[in-house]
């Protein structure tokens, strides 16, 4: 299966998982992540692959940790292999900031977050 994994808009200071596959598939995923800054202010994010559903612990692999995005820039991600039973997280610490994660999965459908 290809296209898009997961899309969400993120509010200030809320960690927010945007992409996982189904834990009984074979496979995981190999997914690209683009985050974007639709506002007027910068805004610093961090994405981590992650065990939990929206939420960063201490088994959480940082990919991007307080990541400054200057007002309407956005910021590409690819070749994140994610196994089955992780997630693509991320948290902003503005609002007006979304995450799309797209690629192609090894296995059967994916769960929606």
């Amino acid at each position: 299966m290809s296209g898009i994994f997961g899309a969400v808009e993120l509010s200030a200071g809320v960690v927010k998982s945007v992409a996982t596959t189904n834990i009984a598939a074979p496979g995981g995923i190999v997914a690209s992540l683009n985050v974007c800054n639709r506002s007027n202010a910068p805004v610093e994010i961090t994405v981590a692959v992650t065990t939990v559903l929206d939420t960063f612990d201490s088994a959480s692999q940082y990919i991007e940790y307080q990541t400054v995005l200057q007002p309407h820039e956005a910021i590409e991600r690819s070749g994140l292999t994610v196994q089955n039973g992780y997630w693509i997280t991320v948290l902003s610490s503005g609002n007006f900031v979304n995450a799309t994660s797209w690629g192609i999965s090894n296995g059967r459908t994916l769960v929606a977050p």
